[in-house]
């Protein structure tokens, strides 16, 4: 159920083996990223590639496990169509003609609202759609022998609409399992009260999808260490479990080893002697080829791993201990090149699925020892704040705030940080009571705002961080966003003030994330209250934009008097992000105050220092 490239068909062969071994009894097939199973789900899989499901079946049956054959139509289907719906069965039927006896419908990950205009004259919501969906399905499939599974829209407590789960819930028989997450996507921890709560809102208990030990929002690390967090009589609360693996399958056999445990013995699981029982039975007198893998990645995304700070930008970086592990796993990957040659079935696939990671390391470092943006103290490197500070000078006269730039002549402007070639500047004067920002895009054409949606047009988005110190390392529902668009000859420049109280996972997911714009997805499930510390500095946000054949420019005035500060020896000190967002065809063109755009990592946010 992971996005990025589908295991291979042999890494499925090993797996439903591995399954075996551990006593593991259920395999759905679920790729995203396989386009028959999502983009493509009403065109039938070519027949080499049903073919391949009878042998995962075959394959099952002599190990025990059952798979489950997976379909995602929700980003195209018309729910209400007969001919969309005819295309569905005929796709679950295609592989209960070689063999398939469980089904699955999968709604995650798609629109929460009805796109279509037949849908909305039909159904009053998504979940009346979905519920129709599913209940027509159930009736054709039972009819066959077939048993439905169904992971819907909102499928954890994080974000998405209660309504919508407690009204599938309701119209849903409740024989049929509904899919949950947890109280995130990525949940820390899972109790008999959340499940038991959420059962309340289904009408049934849930079956877990539980996204451990799951690595596609966060490419550049593994999972490798123990399940963690769940209760031990957590079985009693639900209908069943499934684990989400990484997209390296035979890495994943590691913590899959002790979800197995897990699963098998609640009460007297322990995480760190589940681990080292499952280096022992994977990988024998050769488990310490393993271990400075573990030592890197061999925790949950909770915590702080070895060689997280090469990828999450701070002001520090610790580079002779993430030297130290890299010299430690490329003797590893060495010496399993040498297991394969007695073990090819153990260590020539773990090693292919390792080496990116060690590669990924070995050029994180590189780049960070030629980056200019460091200074280096003994195997410490420290960032050069200096680099990403702006002074700000006192205006003799308040900019008119029209779109024109005419005030600005005489302005110190900065050219942004670009990347794929954005060609864009700021300015920045302040009066006692208010912030002015100027900012001007070399752009052929301005696209103008839609709805919520800023990644569908340009805009200037401006964190300003909570932390004046540049201490916080994660955004917070306590940071002011706001959204700036130019607007165009017809609609005029538009300010969007939020607030995103983000969960614990998706902090750790945007945290990473450079020249990040957010998108309606967020808008829509995160955007809180903003504070009312902000006072003014939200509400009281105006601009105004022009745009012509060559350039877009925006004037942004910010009322001072909610912006969290903080006294230095340099002055009036305040932390803020500006990410300039050209929307092109293609690939999102950004541009960035500092010289690190991580819109949600207040340790990058420039240092600002404001006139008294």
């Amino acid at each position: 159920g992971f996005y990025g490239p589908p295991w291979s068909h042999q890494d499925r062969l090993d797996i439903l083996r591995f399954e075996g071994k551990v006593g593991m009894n259920a395999y759905i097939y679920a790729p995203k990223d396989d386009s028959y199973h999502r983009e493509r789900w009403r065109d039938p899989y070519p027949a080499d590639q049903i073919a391949r499901v009878g042998e995962l079946l075959r394959v099952g049956r002599e190990n025990g496990v059952d798979v489950w054959f997976a379909i995602s139509p929700g980003l195209s289907m018309t729910y209400s169509d007969t001919a969309d719906y005819r295309a569905l069965l005929a796709k679950l039927e295609a592989g209960a003609n070689v063999g398939v006896k469980h089904v699955a419908l999968f709604l995650d990950d798609v629109p929460q609202e009805l796109l279509h205009e037949a849908d909305r004259a039909r159904f009053h919501s998504v979940a009346e759609a979905h519920a129709y969906v599913i209940n027509t399905l159930k009736h054709d499939l039972d009819a066959r022998g077939l048993a439905l599974a169904v992971v819907p829209t909102t499928y954890t407590n994080s974000f998405g609409s209660r309504d919508y789960a407690r009204e599938l819930g309701r119209l849903v028989p409740p024989e049929i399992p509904i899919a949950w997450t947890g109280i995130d996507v990525v949940a820390p921890d899972m109790t008999v009260a959340e499940a038991r709560d959420w059962s309340t809102l289904i009408r049934r208990p849930p079956f877990i999808w539980d996204n451990y030990p799951v690595n596609d929002f966060a490419r550049w690390r593994l999972f490798l260490g123990p399940l963690r967090g769940r209760a031990p009589d957590l079985a009693s609360a639900i209908a069943g479990y499934v684990s989400n693996p990484m997209n390296e399958a035979h890495a994943s056999m590691l913590p899959l080893w002790t979800i197995a445990d897990y699963v098998k013995n609640p009460a007297s699981y322990d995480p760190d002697s589940s681990l080292a029982h499952a280096m022992t039975a994977l990988y024998g007198a050769n488990s310490s080829a393993m271990r400075p893998f573990v030592a890197a990645y061999g925790d949950d995304w909770t915590t702080t791993t070895p060689v997280e700070a090469l990828y999450i930008p701070s002001r520090t970086l610790d580079l002779g201990a993430a030297r130290s592990l890299l010299g430690e796993m490329r003797a590893s990957l060495a010496r399993m090149h040498d297991l394969s040659t007695t073990d090819s079935a153990t260590w020539a696939p773990l090693g292919r699925e390792l080496a990116p990671f060690v590669d990924s390391v070995e050029a994180r470092i590189g780049a960070v020892q030629r980056d200019t943006m460091y200074r280096k103290r003994g195997d410490t490197l420290l960032f050069r704040s200096e680099l990403d500070r702006v002074v700000v000078p006192r205006a003799r006269r308040a900019p008119v705030v029209d779109g024109d730039l005419a005030d600005w002549k005489s302005a110190r402007w900065r050219k942004l940080f670009g990347r794929e070639g954005t060609d864009a500047r700021a300015a920045l004067v302040a009066t006692k009571d208010t912030l002015y920002l100027a900012i001007d895009v070399a752009d052929s054409s301005a696209v103008a705002f839609s709805g919520d949606s800023a990644t569908a047009a340009d805009n200037v988005t401006i964190v300003i961080g909570a932390d004046a110190s540049g201490k916080a390392p994660r955004m917070t529902g306590k940071d002011l966003v706001l959204v700036v668009t130019p607007g165009t000859a017809s609609q005029p420049a538009a300010v969007r003030a939020h607030a995103f109280p983000l969960t614990p996972f998706y902090q750790e997911v945007l945290v990473s994330r450079e020249g990040y714009a957010f998108p309606t997805f967020f808008m829509q499930n995160f955007s809180g209250e903003v504070p009312a510390t902000y006072g003014a500095t939200a509400t009281g946000v105006h601009a105004a934009g022009s745009s012509d054949a060559k350039r877009w420019r925006l004037e942004i005035a910010i009322p001072r008097a909610g912006i969290p500060t903080t006294r230095t020896a340099s002055g009036t000190v305040m932390r803020m992000a500006v990410n300039v967002s050209d929307a092109k065809p293609g690939p999102r063109r950004t541009a960035s105050l500092g010289p690190r755009n991580y819109p949600a990592n207040p340790a990058t946010y420039t240092e600002v220092i404001l006139p008294r």
